[in-house]
């Protein structure tokens, strides 16, 4: 029971965690654009802000995976070796 419920989670985090690190590092590159062209000091608290947040959540995201790996490694659960499948768009024959 444990063991698929821990497979499930790692098998949703293998999926999820790419994607939520590429948007916590544009939430990141963004406060850093925004805080090179700010003109204002708020503005630039502001900016820093955004760059603090995207650091804290790319260390959780990446912390939470790790974590999640680790407890899957100790129990003895193997990842999944197969290649998942990418849908394609059928070939258009063109006369």
């Amino acid at each position: 029971m444990i063991f698929s419920i821990i497979l499930n989670i790692k098998f949703a985090l293998d999926l999820l965690v790419p994607v939520v690190i590429t948007l916590a590092l544009i939430y990141f590159i963004w406060g850093i654009i925004q805080y090179v062209i700010a003109q204002s000091d708020e503005k630039k608290e502001d900016a820093k802000t955004h760059i603090i947040y995207g650091i804290i959540a790319m260390f959780v995201i990446v912390s939470i995976w790790g974590i999640t790996n680790f407890i899957a490694a100790y129990l003895g659960i193997t990842p999944f070796t197969s290649t998942p499948i990418i849908p394609q768009l059928p070939p258009v024959n063109i006369p």
